[in-house]
């Protein structure tokens, strides 16, 4: 456009009540395909009513919340033919999640709570018993579906009909109340109907016939609280309004160009965008600011064609251009006003450094930098400018303000910044901490990022009127509040979110005027502030579940685990999640839907069955706007999980988002096992009761077998008497037939050689088995048997247990330590000597010789 249109144009707006700004009132953040955006081609926005972002662009369709994006891919089998729609992009939500995408001559479905486009979505219209040809579709301000047929328009769940909609021309678009219909036509006519009757109660139309073909090609309608507020287009751009209590039109406003998107706030303010920038339009004030670029809090201005726009629940102003990305607006978000290099005149250089600031005894506010010296101006909230002063201009007040040096050395030390606050404690800036030194505590203490300050590089302290102090750092600025009756110290911090610089500031640049406005000098500018306008608006949403971690692993929906699908849903949808015994390793992420600085998010969380209050966290403690809550080795049981999130500290509104978990016990912990287990009981009970009568009856019947076999012993021995009485007598006559039957003094010769030969050697521990048996030239089988046979013991116990007994008499003695006994009789170590002495004795060594004392 050549300067001799722009002027005309201004001419004619401003001949018509209009206001044009080069920049609105709106200073913008970028949010583009740099940050996830699949495309910077935005096509619509709208809000989903768990509190997410949709973005539809050129090339997907983006859901995003607050920390990123995420995307639904589409296939030529997902998409519709709609033979009568040839308007502008357009996005409903329907009330069972579902979204529909309409574009020109295409519709799309998509299932959120799946996250899926819903392959030929004429399968939902068949379900609902549509089975005609669907030539438009439709939503209307109840959130009730409509579909243009050949025989008319149809709504599906109430089985209403209403025919002969062709004769107000080509339909667009349409509006609802509780009781009438509203259809909006090609021609711009209006025709209502009585959706009890089905019948036509009137029509009425915005502009005469001869007006038709500026207007006709597509048609955006927008529900206010009295009526229906619409955008046309076709050669020109039409802003109109219906009333239908009065059955009459107004139009608002025309244009040379396309108007692209309408909202209409709350207020009944609208905001429209078209190819060439955004209308605010106060339609019962009858003011109306068109501007044509908006600006950015990186002072980027921003001049392109404004495709949709939308505001939040949050009060957020959302745009999306059709090849910048989306800009993003929140009258709470920029607290701080950012002066950056575009407000300097004549500058020298690209780097721009602001030393110090002055303020005369008229309220005139100065600053050096090293490009010179200049004069701050303000005439509103959203009009500053800079002017170049020369030096000698300047008084020698201002002079010395702007020139003194600082003495920033406290107790022999040198600081960045020092500054005494009314309550004549010390503050004291460093390249790593905040100090503070109070008449109480001369030795000071300091506060790191732990501890709530925003950055651990401090450069400038300032005290306001109501005794908050500022910190500027390396990364933002924090807020100290003191509490009057604990003495405690509170921190509220404020990032490039709220307009802060993106750089550095610098060592104490910072005033106070005497009308309370902050003033913060740092690289490439400045920042003001006026405390009392800080806001903090309350934060409507309830946190979004955004994943769940079993050991690490996120689990998807519809996927198989384990022979099972643990989740049927996408996880903002899931309520409840059943899970095995042995995954209980557990973590949820969350994330805060806080759109206007998700950086400062306060969280807190409960797990009913395992915390016993709930756990609050302060901004800065989830990692990079996400909340992420982990739970070990959870027992099997029910659990609950509770999240709140909020914008202010220990503000908590709103409901939390729950979600159950039962962790299931192992197969041997069921209630099947349980009753497994007491039928085996039983069983066992039973049995060992069984085996025990029949035990304790065999034992009486081998008792009573011993008794017998001993009278028979005694008999034989009586007989053996007998026969050595006869024996002696046949000695003395001299009859040598009796042999001799026992050879007991032979086993103990071979006893006492066995015990010979064992403390021969029992100081040696690897005395073995094999080397007795060697040493008394015999086989380590036959000695086994022997030994048994003799003992009812094997060799190995046979010297362990001299070896214990030459222990139990070197203990008796009392002269030598338990490790040197272990070593006189051969074991390895004192420990194993205690061990098999206990086994023996019942006693440890100590505790036996205790004993053994006391009995003597």
């Amino acid at each position: 456009m050549s300067k001799k249109l722009k002027n005309i144009l201004l001419l004619i707006l401003l001949l018509s009540n209009v206001v044009v700004g080069q920049n609105s009132n709106f200073t913008f953040s970028r949010l583009n395909a740099t940050h996830g955006l699949s495309d910077n081609q935005v096509r619509f926005i709208l809000q989903l009513v768990d509190g997410r972002m949709v973005f539809t662009t050129n090339g997907n369709l983006n859901i995003y919340d607050g920390f990123k994006f995420q995307y639904i891919h589409r296939s030529d089998k997902d998409i519709t033919t709609l033979k009568k729609y040839d308007g502008h992009y357009r996005v409903y939500q329907s009330k069972d999640s579902l979204l529909w995408i309409k574009d020109q001559y295409k519709l799309m479905c998509i299932d959120l709570k799946i996250e899926q486009y819903i392959p030929e979505p004429n399968k939902i219209f068949r379900s609902k018993g549509v089975t005609s040809t669907i030539l438009d579709f439709f939503l209307d301000d109840y959130k009730r579906m409509w579909l243009l047929t050949e025989n008319g328009l149809i709504q599906p769940e109430t089985n209403t009909l209403i025919k002969n909609i062709s004769d107000g021309g080509r339909l667009q678009d349409l509006g609802s109340d509780k009781n009438f219909l509203y259809l909006f036509y090609h021609t711009g006519e209006v025709i209502c109907y009585d959706l009890n009757t089905q019948e036509k109660v009137y029509g009425a139309s915005p502009y005469a016939l001869s007006e038709v073909q500026y207007f006709d090609r597509t048609s955006m309608v927008v529900k206010g609280k009295e009526g229906f507020y619409q955008l046309r287009n076709g050669y020109k751009g039409g802003f109109f309004y219906f009333n239908p209590k009065t059955k009459n039109w107004k139009t608002i406003l025309e244009t040379s160009y396309t108007l692209n998107t309408l909202v209409i706030t709350n207020d009944e303010k609208a905001y429209v965008s078209s190819l060439k920038g955004i209308w605010e339009i106060d339609d019962k004030r009858g003011v109306k600011n068109y501007f044509p670029s908006l600006k950015t809090i990186d002072e980027e201005v921003v001049d392109t064609d404004i495709s949709t726009l939308f505001f939040d629940q949050q009060g957020a102003l959302w745009i999306g251009t059709n090849n910048r990305g989306l800009l993003y607006y929140h009258p709470s978000r920029f607290s701080f006003q950012k002066i950056g290099t575009s407000y300097f005149p004549n500058l020298t250089s690209k780097d721009l450094s602001i030393w110090s600031f002055a303020e005369d005894e008229f309220g005139k506010i100065y600053l050096k930098s090293n490009s010179g010296y200049y004069q701050y101006h303000t005439t509103s909230k959203d009009s500053t400018y800079l002017t170049s002063i020369y030096v000698e201009n300047l008084s020698r007040e201002v002079i010395e303000q702007l020139n003194r040096s600082e003495n920033n050395i406290y107790k022999n030390k040198t600081y960045n910044t020092l500054f005494s606050d009314s309550r004549n404690w010390v503050w004291a800036g460093t390249s790593d901490g905040l100090k503070l030194f109070t008449p109480e505590d001369q030795t000071g203490k300091t506060f790191h990022v732990e501890d709530g300050l925003v950055n651990n590089s401090v450069y400038a302290i300032i005290e306001d009127k109501h005794k908050q102090l500022w910190v500027t750092t390396s990364n933002g600025i924090s807020k100290i509040n003191v509490d009057t009756n604990s003495q405690e110290i509170y921190f509220t911090n404020f990032n490039y979110f709220d307009g802060t610089l993106s750089g550095e500031y610098l060592n104490s640049s910072a005033l106070e005027s005497k009308d309370g406005t902050l003033f913060f000098g740092g690289i490439d500018g400045f920042n003001t502030l006026s405390p009392n306008h800080i806001s903090v608006p309350d934060l409507p949403f309830k946190p979004l579940l955004r994943s769940i971690r079993v050991h690490g692993n996120k689990i998807e929906h519809q996927r198989i685990y384990g022979k099972k699908v643990l989740l049927s849903q996408a996880t903002p949808f899931v309520k409840d999640i059943t899970l095995n015994y042995n995954d209980n390793f557990l973590a949820f992420d969350f994330a805060s839907l806080n759109y206007i600085n998700p950086e400062k998010t306060y969280y807190r969380y409960q797990m009913e069955g395992v915390d016993e209050d709930w756990v609050a966290l302060q901004p800065g403690h989830a990692s990079g706007k996400l909340l992420t809550i982990s739970y070990t080795n959870l027992e099997p049981g029910a659990y609950s999980l509770n999240v709140m999130s909020s914008n202010k500290v220990d503000v908590w509104q709103g409901k939390a988002h729950k979600i159950d978990i039962t962790i299931q016990p192992p197969w041997w912990k069921s209630t099947a096992a349980y009753i497994s287990y007491l039928i085996a009981f039983i069983l066992i009970t039973s049995g060992t009761l069984y085996f025990y009568l029949r035990y304790t009856k065999e034992k009486i019947e081998q008792h009573h077998r011993e008794e017998i076999l001993l009278l028979r012993i005694r008999n034989l021995i009586d007989q053996r008497k007998a026969f050595e009485d006869i024996q002696e007598k046949q000695e003395e006559i001299g009859d040598s037939t009796a042999e001799e039957q026992f050879q007991k003094p032979a086993d103990i010769a071979f006893l006492n050689k066995a015990i010979e030969f064992v403390e021969k050697n029992i100081n040696i521990p690897g005395y073995t088995v094999e080397e007795l048996s060697s040493d008394l030239n015999m086989e380590r089988t036959g000695l086994y048997k022997k030994l048994t046979k003799l003992l009812e013991e094997s060799p190995s116990l046979f010297i362990r247990n001299l070896r214990l007994k030459k222990a139990e008499q070197l203990l008796l003695e009392g002269d030598l330590t338990i490790a040197e006994i272990a070593d006189r009789v051969g074991f390895s170590s004192s420990s194993y000597l205690s061990k098999c002495f206990r086994e023996v004795y019942g006693y440890n060594p100590s505790k036996y010789t205790e004993n053994a004392k006391k009995s003597t």
